[in-house]
């Protein structure tokens, strides 16, 4: 059985990083932004670009070790969050 792949999308304005799990979600987000999805799985990156050739984003894959420790920490700050919200009352 395969690892399950990780792919990170990113914008050049700032607008954040996405972590895309599996082929199949990479596929949603490439119909939606419009980038090549068979070149992020063939050549381990791809750019998005505006209409007149501008760089504004691009995705690329990540190691399962690097998606495991991003997913970590997001629910450690999500049990944080929580622990704040409720020491509150």
């Amino acid at each position: 059985m395969m690892a399950k792949e990780w792919f990170t999308m990113w914008f050049q304005d700032g607008g954040g990083r996405t972590l895309i799990s599996g082929r199949r979600e990479l596929r949603k987000y490439a119909k939606q932004y419009d980038f090549d999805a068979d070149e992020v799985i063939r050549e381990g990156e791809t750019t998005m670009r505006e209409e007149f050739s501008e760089v504004v984003g691009g995705v690329y894959r990540r190691s399962e070790a690097f998606a495991q420790a991003f997913k970590k920490s997001e629910r450690e700050k999500s049990k944080r969050v929580f622990r704040e919200k409720n020491d509150g009352n």
